[in-house]
């Protein structure tokens, strides 16, 4: 991922997967259409541009703590052994901790 700002602050957006959002889609356009059948119109205008974020970061925490379960698998495979947490870039405990307050966030 490029941009600004330190290796380890750059982390982060990566381990949720933020600079690829297409795996938020498959959340998102579900949570569309239950809006769209279920909530009246003003609560339409209102969750539904909440949906892509809200998508993109409970899918993003779920993507970091799977790359926490299958980090020594990770780091063995080309494509993935670049991940923050194969690669070493983010400690195990950090991202367990930062999916954690993510998805309680969410949740929230």
């Amino acid at each position: 991922m490029g941009g600004a700002g330190p290796a380890g602050v750059r982390a982060y957006p990566e381990l949720l997967r933020l600079d690829r959002p297409v795996g938020t889609w498959p959340l998102v356009v579900p949570g569309w259409i239950a809006v769209a059948a279920l909530a009246g119109p003003g609560d339409g205008i209102v969750l539904g541009p909440l949906l892509p974020g809200y998508g993109a970061l409970s899918g993003g925490a779920a993507c970091g703590l799977n790359d926490v379960l299958d980090a020594r698998f990770d780091a063995q495979v080309p494509r993935t052994a670049g991940r923050p947490v194969a690669s070493g870039r983010l400690a195990a405990g950090r991202a367990v901790a930062f999916c954690g307050a993510v998805g309680t966030f969410v949740r929230w």
